[in-house]
């Protein structure tokens, strides 16, 4: 049974703030992306050509299948002259910069974090450092484990 969803709330917020900014491009940002079903969503919900999306996920398990999901859907940022899609991926936790160590139990895509025995390290930054200064963000989501 797969588990990853996007929140109503998040919709809900989304479909809100895009009728309410008329024609104007919408930044969302995701934390813990997962299999990027939030972005894809964003996508339907604001439309192609106003979205502006960040999306990151550390887990290395779940980053590849992200980068899959955003590929499918034609949303994936491929370099600075490639498409004219919207959305980066980044393979990071946000938090204070450097190494972090998550661990959990192993399942079909991923660690549960549950203090398990199996570690996995990721590399992790500040939002401040991955947003150009003149980015501004409208919808910020933030769905993480851990501390």
């Amino acid at each position: 049974q797969c588990r990853v969803s996007c929140s109503p709330m998040l919709l809900s917020v989304l479909w809100d703030f895009t009728i309410a900014s008329s024609a104007k491009p919408i930044t969302f940002v995701d934390v813990g992306a997962a299999l990027g079903d939030c972005m894809v969503a964003a996508n339907a919900i604001i439309g192609p050509l106003r979205l502006r999306g960040f999306a990151f996920e550390p887990n290395p398990y779940f980053y590849p299948l992200l980068r899959e999901t955003l590929k499918l859907n034609g949303l994936l940022r491929q370099g600075r002259l490639g498409n004219t899609s919207r959305v980066v991926a980044r393979p990071l936790a946000l938090g204070r910069p450097g190494v972090r160590r998550i661990q959990g139990e192993p399942t079909g895509v991923g660690l549960r974090d549950t203090g398990g025995t199996q570690n996995e390290y990721v590399r992790c930054s500040t939002l401040d450092a991955q947003l150009s200064s003149e980015q501004h963000i409208d919808v910020l989501s933030i769905f993480v484990t851990g501390e």
